[in-house]
């Protein structure tokens, strides 16, 4: 994990602010060579939105790199890197968390463990269906600060 984390540091070293950063791999392979797709949160505003999640993003780009997959087990690490490159908490919020239930729900796409960073600078593993039936999921604060459009 300390490679891949390390990558995402030496990748990352120009963004502006504190970023989150969203990484697919096929379940149980954490390779940084062998990622599905890699992805950092976007501020742009359209249909009401203003920020693009990492891990929403991700997802994204997964299933569009992964069409023609017939069933796709998936592991995601998030990190939020502030800007000395120190690990900041990164559990995924309950819109990406519905999101990511959602894509599930609808696709071919198996979500087996969320790994994600904390404050004290540790990843953390969880699986996926304890994550989204927990009380630990809260809602971004991108979201409670927005406008009401």
């Amino acid at each position: 994990m300390d490679v891949i984390i390390d990558e995402l540091k030496n990748k990352c070293h120009n963004r502006l602010g504190r970023n989150h950063f969203a990484v697919i791999f096929r379940h149980k392979k954490l390779r940084w060579n062998e990622k599905l797709a890699f992805t950092m949160n976007m501020a742009v505003q359209r249909c009401g939105k203003w920020t693009i999640h990492a891990e929403e993003a991700a997802l994204k780009k997964c299933m569009d790199n992964n069409k023609k997959a017939k069933s796709l087990k998936i592991d995601i690490l998030v990190v939020r890197l502030s800007k000395d490159n120190t690990l900041g908490q990164s559990l995924p919020c309950t819109n990406c968390v519905n999101f990511m239930s959602k894509i599930q729900s609808t696709h071919d796409i198996v979500i087996k463990n969320i790994y994600y960073s904390a404050c004290c600078g540790t990843i953390y593993k969880e699986k996926f269906c304890d994550i989204a039936n927990s009380d630990k999921i809260h809602p971004s604060t991108g979201f409670c600060r927005r406008p009401n459009v």
